[in-house]
């Protein structure tokens, strides 16, 4: 008999084939991108999933499900997922880390120059006629020039480093292992925390959600940032303390933000951050590419099949399970 798959997201036609060879594929009752009710439900008895940051396996979860050997994650971020709970019970938890790096790059400095050029805000402008009623567009400001800092500096950080390098912008990055390669390339400088902050034109983060980043960039670092500054978030919504940044726009002391994840996903339109002009928001896309989510997919069914079929899968963030 085959070994039960969960798809927690859909997948293309070709990659759910590859997949039906060797399991038999499951999906959940609520459709792609199951609740915790619906993985509550349906999870029990699974050999496998393939899932997304939006379906949780807690410990709870984890130890309803005894015949669980893999959960594959389509993403980078792993904050779904209790580690520790599911190296004690020998499931291989893997990942897609470093296929996505250039497109958050890019959408990090997409939203640097979105915010810097007002590009949403001239948008609005030409839409309501106020350009024929006021003839001239209000000033955005140069980018070259301007100091980026990047909180993080993995694979994600040097991409974005090296494309904001390539237009003139100056980097500095803090993270607790220098990152010399990229100091030695020419992309980066480093700078403490304090300093990042305190002197960067636009701060991007690209750090994970763990229990000391949750809520570390709140009230402190946005009264260190200078007056004017904008942030840019791609990395994870908890990291940043929401409360803390909308007074930060509202009064003023910050020009705008970028942001692409948010505490609460889907961004529910009573948020006050759906009221900032000065906020642009992204639905957590920065990997949505066809070519970046192809290639997350595939290493998703590549790690998941490994498993199932009694080899080591390319990529595993708990390898102590072979052991």
């Amino acid at each position: 008999m085959k070994p039960r798959i969960l798809l927690a997201l859909p997948l293309p036609d070709d990659l759910a084939a590859r997949l039906g060879q060797v399991c038999e594929i499951v999906r959940a009752p609520g459709g792609p991108f199951p609740t915790a009710s619906d993985l509550a439900e349906i999870m029990p008895g699974m050999s496998g999933v393939i899932s997304t940051v939006g379906a949780r396996f807690d410990d709870a979860l984890l130890a309803r499900c005894p015949e669980l050997r893999v959960i594959s994650n389509c993403a980078v971020g792993l904050d779904n997922i209790d580690l520790g709970s599911a190296t004690r019970r020998r499931v291989a938890v893997c990942n897609a880390p470093g296929v996505q790096d250039a497109a958050v790059a890019e959408l990090a400095l997409a939203l640097v120059m979105a915010l810097a050029r007002n590009l949403v805000g001239n948008d609005a402008y030409v839409r309501s006629g106020r350009w024929e009623r006021q003839k001239s567009a209000p000033l955005g400001q140069d980018i070259a020039g301007k100091r980026l800092g990047l909180l993080g500096m993995g694979g994600i950080g040097r991409c974005t480093a090296r494309l904001a390098t390539a237009i003139g912008m100056e980097v500095v990055y803090f993270k607790r292992g220098r990152d010399h390669a990229a100091e030695a390339a020419g992309i980066a400088r480093f700078a403490s925390r304090d300093e990042l902050f305190a002197t960067a034109d636009f701060v991007s983060l690209h750090v994970p959600l763990t229990e000391e980043t949750r809520g570390s960039v709140g009230a402190a670092a946005f009264a260190r940032m200078k007056h004017g500054a904008f942030l840019i978030n791609t990395a994870r919504g908890a990291v940043v303390d929401e409360a803390a940044l909308v007074e930060a726009l509202r009064s003023g002391h910050l020009a705008g933000a970028g942001l692409d994840v948010m505490v609460d996903e889907p961004l529910p339109p009573s948020s006050p951050l759906c009221g900032l002009p000065s906020v642009i928001l992204q639905p957590h896309a920065a990997s949505a590419t066809r070519e970046t989510r192809r290639r997350m997919e595939e290493t998703a069914v590549g790690n998941l099949l490994a498993v199932i079929t009694g080899q080591r899968p390319p990529v595993i963030v708990n390898p102590e399970v072979f052991g």
